[in-house]
């Protein structure tokens, strides 16, 4: 450095004399190579996808560098950088994992709107009376709904903020969106309470007894044909738009339509299959034998909180094994197609002896050595660029590629050494390439198949030639670096893997497919959609106990009024758990074959429209996988959670005591 003027760097290089014409394609090849820390712990989610613009805008700026090469000059150089990709597939993921965690939280949400608005209706049963008095006292209809209306929103709006201000301490403020569910939550009662008490109030027909005027029957017939055709309609939308788009409205509606058509399917089968109970328990000489079945299809009302909750908890058990066994299977196969093999083995030199005694190796069913792993400048119609160049034995790699995702093409010909030889091309040169040619020393090689990338391969521009087409451009004696073992039934790959590196020596890493696979499970956004399925689950659980519970304490006075009847003619005090059974456990276990059809039906309706590749790796969505055993796990936790839920909700409805249901005059009971 001479002064306060930029460093000048000198080097030399020495050559044999005949080598000289050789390097000459070679002199603009030249590289340098520059670290620029980037700090990862400033880089949030939202920002990745902005700086990896802004990379890639800095790496496509030629940069001017003063450098001393016998005269000054300002050549313009050009820097890469992997960074852009890792953040813009880190962004990927951020958002793949954003739309799985939305999806999974539809189901829970539900049933949480279904409740609250089920409290309003509690609460607007206390206002009957005091409704149908304001009324005969000559109230407007407007001033009644304001009124009750916000009643309705005090009582929503106190613990929507409360969930919003913990939301906020334990997570954060994501912007307008966050507020959806809050107002959602506020706005729900100060709907259901004035609709459910001014319906009540101008009620006059006796629904306890099963009886519901020719208005009424049509009313809900065309409400439940309106519902189910518009979640048929939303249902077919989502069907046939395409995969991997990514979080629509139509995608958001798709789980809510189809628990709304799964609930009308229960409430209609519910009255038909308590009438068959009936009639089959008729020749009984038990009370609650005769008396359950009556009372639960002359039921006050209709269990629709139950019912959805638990449509919802069984959809949601198997759409998380669904899921979480999809993405396993799809992580698995991305492991196997990123390792290439059952082994690869990797070193910077691995000699012909060194390969022979892979071979030997105990477990070793066959061995496919990578022959060259070499960059060569290439000349496209007078472009020159630079590819690796790949050499295989199409023989041995077919041996070893067997059920590999991924794996290379094996077209007819790349044995061979033709004019022009046969190769195989990254997409990327490929696309690249006008006329699917090049030549690279005096040799046209000829593009017979593409693939975007694998497993031993960089992930831009390469082509594989046969070994003998590579002899023809680099001479008989090129170095392996990589090669791929496939192993015998039985053989354990962790120990073949470590008796290869062992084998090989210093500088040899040997990858498996679970070594890759355990690697892309702990990717802290696959982490979190795990997290969000099981968090999904035991909130519907509890959804659930919350919903039968507040089911029963809404028929709680006409059961209190009828076991007072029932312990003055002589029943036993203190046994209402077989009539609250009644009650609610036909709606539940019939809502558990039709949950599962549910459940069966919404993997398959949500999870094509998320990448799950940028979870899981590969190219290609992973099947949808269903293990064997998953019906009959969600079957028997659905039924002990259905037992916990239905115990827990008689202790709570137990205590609406007899005395206390006598109090109140009938017109009120059964409004």
């Amino acid at each position: 450095q001479i002064g306060i003027s930029d460093p000048i760097h000198l080097a030399t290089a020495y050559a044999a004399p005949q080598l000289l014409s050789a390097i000459d394609d070679w002199a603009d090849q030249a590289s340098t190579t520059v670290w620029m820390p980037l700090r990862t712990e400033a880089v949030a989610g939202g920002q990745a996808g902005q700086i990896a613009a802004q990379l890639r805008g800095f790496s496509a700026t030629p940069q001017q560098l003063s450098v001393r090469l016998g005269s000054f000059y300002d050549p313009a150089l050009t820097f890469v950088s992997a960074a852009p990709a890792a953040l813009q597939a880190g962004a990927g993921r951020a958002e793949a994992m954003a739309a799985v965690v939305t999806l999974v939280a539809i189901g829970p949400l539900t049933v949480a709107v279904v409740a609250i608005a089920m409290a309003g209706r509690m609460l607007a049963s206390r206002r009957v009376g005091s409704v149908r008095t304001a009324r005969a006292r000559g109230a407007s209809i407007p001033l009644l709904v304001s009124l009750l209306a916000g009643e309705g929103l005090v009582l929503g709006a106190v613990g929507a903020l409360a969930g919003a201000v913990l939301a906020q301490a334990a997570w954060g403020w994501a912007g307008a969106a966050s507020a959806l569910v809050p107002v959602l939550v506020a706005l729900t009662p100060a709907v259901a309470v004035p609709s459910a008490a001014l319906n009540a109030a101008g009620r006059t027909a006796r629904i306890d007894l099963g009886v519901a005027d020719r208005a009424t029957r049509r009313r809900r017939l065309l409400v439940e044909a309106a519902v189910v055709a518009v979640a048929a309609a939303v249902i077919a939308v989502a069907l046939i738009r395409p995969q991997a788009t990514g979080i629509t409205p139509v995608l958001l509606a798709a789980p809510v339509a189809l628990f709304a058509i799964a609930c009308v399917i229960v409430l209609r089968l519910i009255p038909p299959v308590l009438t068959a109970v009936e009639a089959f328990v008729a020749r009984g000489s038990g009370v609650m034998a005769l008396l359950g079945p009556a009372r639960a299809r002359r039921g006050r009302t209709l269990p629709l909180a139950a019912v959805l909750a638990a449509l919802v908890c069984v959809t949601t058990a198997l759409f998380a094994g669904i899921a979480t066994a999809t993405i396993t299977a799809g992580v698995q196969a991305a492991a196997r197609g990123q390792t290439g093999a059952d082994v690869r083995v990797t070193a910077p030199v691995i000699d012909a002896g060194a390969v022979t005694a892979l071979r030997g190796l105990p477990g070793v069913q066959a061995a496919a050595p990578i022959y060259a792993d070499v960059q060569l400048p290439a000349s496209a119609k007078g472009s020159w660029t630079t590819v690796t160049l790949l050499s295989v034995d199409p023989a041995e790699l077919a041996a070893v590629q067997r059920d590999v995702p991924d794996a290379l093409p094996l077209p007819a010909g790349l044995a061979a050494s033709g004019d022009p030889a046969v190769a195989v091309a990254s997409s990327g040169l490929a696309a690249a390439v006008p006329g699917g040619e090049l030549t690279m020393h005096g040799v046209t090689v000829r593009f017979a198949a593409t693939a975007q990338t694998v497993a031993f391969a960089p992930p831009t521009r390469w082509i594989a030639v046969g070994r003998a087409t590579a002899e023809r451009i680099l001479g008989p004696a090129p170095t392996t670096r990589t090669v791929l073992l496939e192993l015998a039934p039985g053989a354990d790959a962790a120990e073949v893997a470590a008796s290869a590196a062992a084998l090989i020596g210093d500088g040899a890493t040997a990858i498996v497919p679970a070594g890759v696979a355990a690697g892309i499970a702990a990717d802290p956004a696959l982490r979190a959609v795990r997290a969000a399925l099981v968090a999904a689950l035991a909130v519907v659980t509890l959804l659930l106990v919350l919903a039968v519970a507040m089911t029963l304490l809404r028929g709680a006075p006409a059961r209190g009024r009828m076991l007072g009847l029932l312990a003055a003619m002589g029943y036993p005090r203190g046994r209402e758990l077989p009539l609250v059974a009644w009650e609610v456990s036909p709606a539940l276990l019939l809502s558990l074959p039709v949950g599962i059809a549910a459940g069966f039906a919404l993997p398959a309706l949500l999870l094509p429209a998320i990448d799950l590749t940028r979870f899981v790796g590969g190219r290609g969505q992973p099947p949808i996988t269903v293990p064997e055993w998953l019906p009959m796990v969600a079957a028997g936790g659905f039924v002990l959670i259905a037992v916990v839920a239905v115990g827990i909700a008689a202790i709570v409805a137990a205590r609406m005591t007899a005395v206390i249901a006598l109090r109140r005059i009938d017109e009120e009971i059964e409004t």
